[in-house]
């Protein structure tokens, strides 16, 4: 079995648990909203903002803001293109989801990508932040 079969049997597993056992009503109402935080990299654009006027951080604002652009640009613009990888929802057709359905591809996330590209710019130049 190819990686990438091992990878979205994994992905539809995940799937099925979540759609099963973490559907609620409360849960229905605030994972959109957390969900729709991260689009864009909001949270972090606010945080790069903080940074700025602020000016605890002229630096990290500005390093924060550029590693936000390229992660766009490279993950969502570049990679997601070349490696096409669809959403697990798309298999599962019954499936009803909560927000719109996003219509790029999975993968890299673009939550993770932007999340991770952000933090590492701010424990870089503030690293009292940092772990």
């Amino acid at each position: 079995m190819s990686m990438v079969t091992r990878i979205q049997k994994t992905d539809l597993k995940v799937l099925d648990w979540t759609y099963t056992h973490m559907r609620t009503r409360v849960g229905n109402i605030f994972m959109p909203i957390i969900t729709t935080s991260g689009n864009f990299g909001f949270v972090w654009f606010l945080i790069t903002g903080i940074l700025f006027f602020t000016k605890l951080s002229p630096r990290a604002a500005y390093t924060t803001f550029w590693s936000l652009f390229f992660s766009a640009l490279f993950g969502n613009l570049i990679i997601k293109n070349v490696v096409r990888r669809p959403r697990p929802f798309s298999v599962r057709l019954s499936y009803d989801t909560i927000i719109d359905h996003p219509v790029d591809y999975s993968f890299p996330s673009g939550h993770a990508y932007s999340s991770f590209a952000a933090a590492t710019a701010i424990c870089i130049f503030l690293p009292s932040f940092g772990i």
